[in-house]
This record gives structure tokens, C-alpha cells and sequence, in this order.
């Protein structure tokens, strides 16, 4: 072939002759891969005395990047395949909506746009206007997948956490559904989309939609919009709680309500939320245990720490002792303090739906030197039993 393809070149010129050398490279470089492939299954059928459909079971072989997770879980299906579907995958509307939003002069504005392209990616939307109207959206690109469809189609993840996003791909019916109003299939049409607007104010800092108002709770969305009436985290739980001191004036900067001035300091205020809610507690439990015993027996004298924190004023500033150590601290407190144990809860009073920011506080529960020691008596994560671990050390 490759003798036939020089006569053809020689007789019809240097054009012909660029066009085998292409060609011919080209053919090179897919034995290449396919070569290369062919090697990457060896190694792991070497590695492992298996057949190849057995072969990518668990850890792989030394000097390879790949990252095996629980048990090889991802790599051991002789009976289950497993397709990816990406509801953006096809999704080129975003740059269109986002310069019509970038063009709006009032809020129905981006809405249309919104409503016209639907092709948000994946972030959330917080516009307002000068009138102080507030508009919150969750008008990204969702799958269309009802809470009724998940039940009825779920299966078994072949990995931990994704057990709400596998549906059975054996049938039309666990297909991906639609919405009249969606521009394509498979998705959620605007309708459907978690939105708020308010004369008062939006908000949210990474969490789901639900809490963007705490007077307006955004309720009765399918599941893969997110969670609902779930405990917040402590970003978002300072958010809200800086919104409603700004409006009450219960922040010691003046009067209710924003100014530019207000709004600069309350964002720059660097107020560690977790301190504030656990402070008091922490103090009495210092006082009343200067030394803890730790998870492997040791015993701790926690009075330096414990000065620390005493004397931090519970903002991240640069001059701020206790921050690195609180933050440490909170990070592993709700750690499992032994392998198969559940995370440990430091809050008292369990979290309330009903009542999802900050509530009144509760007496103090009785303690014990080995216990934790942050009993807080505000609202937070549900509870849960206390279990030994020493006050915070430096570390």
C-alpha cells in the first residue's frame, strides 16, 4: 500500500506526497495508543495473576497515578457498567445568558435572560436593584430527576456519596425527565428553579437554597436541588446572624439598618461564629479542669490554651492568638475519636428546622472531666452523645 501511495505521489506531485506523509503519521500515532493501551491492561493483569475484566480490582500496580478508592470499588464491575451523564455537557447557552444578564438595568431583566437561555452552569444568582428589591436564585442546569424518579430508579453507588445521582440505566422509564418550559430536554425548566425575591434582603454563602431568607424558607424543590430544612454550616449561620444584628442595630454600629460604612464593617468584622456560640462554656469547663486527659491517656495541662482563648476577643485578625488555635481546635472537633465511630456533635440543644438560626440558650448540662469540652447552649448541629477527648492544646 504504502508503494502504491509513493507511485500515486510522484505522479501527482508534492500535495499528494504531504497528504501520505499525514496520513501515514497519523496511522502511526493511533497504534501508539492503541500499543499503549494494550500495556496499561497488561501491567494491571500482571500485576494482579488475573483476567483483565478482574484486573482493575483494588490498588494499582507501583508507579501508576491512579487512585483506587474504597476497596477498588470503581474498578470492580464484571456484571454492571456504569454510563456518566453531564446535564452540561452540551450546555454552550451560558455566555449568551450571562451577557444579557451583564446588560439588565432592572431585575425582570435577568430573569428573562434567565428564563430565555437557561444556561447557568452551576452558581447561584443574588442581584438587586437600586430600589432595594433582592433576587435570589438557584437557576443553574439540574438534572431532571423528581424525588418519586429517584426512589423508583436508585441504585447502589459504586462509591460512597453518590448514592442519590446512580439510577438504573436498564430502562427508558429511569431516563432523565422534562419540563414544558425547559429548553432541552432532561432538565428543569424555570418553574421549577428554587427563586426568591424580597424587599428585605437574599443570601447565601455556598449552602442550599433553602436558607436564603430565614423569614422565606425555599421549601418543596426536588432533592438534587439540595437539602432542605438541614442544619447549617458555620459560613452561613454568621451570615445570617450579621444580617439580623445589622438590621436590628444589636451590633453596636449604630443604628438598624445598612450604610456603605455599616456594610464595610460588618463584613470586615472577621468574627469566628463557632467561638462566639461556644465561648462561655469553654470558660467554665477551663476553670474547672486546668489539665484533660487525652485519647491516648496522656495527661494535658490546658492552661496556656486555655489563657489563650480567654483572652482572644473571637475575631480572625492578624494580631489574633487564638484563632489558629481555635480553628484547629473546632476542625477536629467533631472527628470520631476511634475508627468506626460516629462524628461527634458539641451542640446541646439538637438543631430545629423550625427554628434554624440562633435560639435562646438552655441551662448547662453537667460535665465531667473526660467529656468535651464545648457544651454551647445555642442552636447547632443535632446531638449527640459527648465522648473523652482533652481541651485544645498547642500543637
Amino acid at each position: 500500500m504504502i508503494r502504491l501511495g509513493l507511485r500515486l505521489s510522484l505522479r501527482s506531485g508534492r500535495e499528494s506526497a504531504t497528504r501520505l506523509v499525514l496520513i501515514v503519521a497519523g496511522v502511526a500515532v493511533g497504534v501508539l495508543v492503541l500499543l499503549a493501551t494494550l500495556s496499561l491492561f497488561n501491567a494491571f493483569q500482571a500485576a494482579g495473576e488475573r483476567p483483565c475484566w478482574e484486573c482493575t480490582r483494588g490498588t494499582a500496580p507501583t508507579g501508576w497515578a491512579l487512585d483506587a478508592t474504597a476497596d477498588g470499588a470503581l474498578w470492580n464491575h464484571r456484571e454492571v457498567a456504569y454510563a456518566l451523564a453531564d446535564a452540561n455537557a452540551a450546555n454552550l447557552r451560558a455566555a449568551d445568558e450571562w451577557l444579557a444578564m451583564a446588560k439588565a438595568g432592572d431585575l425582570a431583566q435577568p430573569r428573562a435572560a434567565q428564563d430565555t437561555h437557561q444556561g447557568m452552569p452551576f452558581v447561584h444568582t443574588l442581584a438587586t436593584d437600586a430600589g432595594g428589591t433582592a433576587y435570589f436564585a438557584d437557576a443553574s442546569v439540574v438534572p431532571h430527576v423528581t424525588d418519586a424518579k429517584a426512589r423508583r430508579c436508585g441504585k447502589p453507588s459504586p462509591m460512597p456519596g453518590l448514592e442519590a445521582y446512580v439510577l438504573d440505566g436498564s430502562t427508558s422509564a429511569c431516563l432523565w425527565g422534562k419540563d414544558r418550559d425547559a429548553v432541552v430536554p432532561g432538565i428543569f425548566g424555570p418553574a421549577n428553579q428554587p427563586r426568591l425575591t424580597r424587599a428585605d434582603y437574599v443570601a447565601n454563602s455556598n449552602n442550599t437554597a433553602w436558607m436564603t431568607n430565614p423569614s422565606a424558607p425555599l421549601t418543596g424543590y426536588p432533592g438534587v436541588w439540595g437539602e432542605e430544612r438541614t442544619d447549617l454550616e458555620p459560613r452561613p449561620r454568621v451570615s445570617l446572624d450579621m444580617i439580623a444584628q445589622r438590621l436590628s442595630g444589636a451590633d453596636g454600629l449604630g443604628a438598624p439598618g445598612f450604610t456603605l460604612d455599616t456594610l464595610q464593617a460588618t463584613v470586615s468584622a472577621k468574627r469566628n461564629h463557632t467561638f462566639e456560640l461556644m465561648r462561655a462554656d469553654l470558660a467554665k469547663l477551663c476553670r474547672a479542669h486546668p489539665t484533660a486527659t487525652a485519647s491516648d491517656g496522656t495527661r494535658v495541662n490546658v492552661r496556656e490554651a486555655c489563657a489563650t482563648l480567654r483572652d482572644w476577643d473571637g475575631r480572625a485578625t492578624l494580631d489574633g492568638q487564638g484563632a489558629i488555635l481555635w480553628r484547629e481546635f473546632f476542625t477536629g472537633l467533631r472527628r470520631p475519636h476511634q475508627p468506626g465511630e460516629p462524628e461527634f456533635s458539641p451542640w446541646r440543644v439538637p438543631f430545629d428546622p423550625a427554628q434554624p438560626t440562633p435560639c435562646p440558650p438552655t441551662p448547662p448540662r453537667r460535665t465531667t472531666p473526660t467529656r468535651r469540652p464545648c457544651s454551647p447552649a445555642a442552636s447547632g448541629s443535632p446531638g449527640g452523645s459527648p465522648r473523652p477527648r482533652s481541651p485544645p492544646t498547642r500543637g
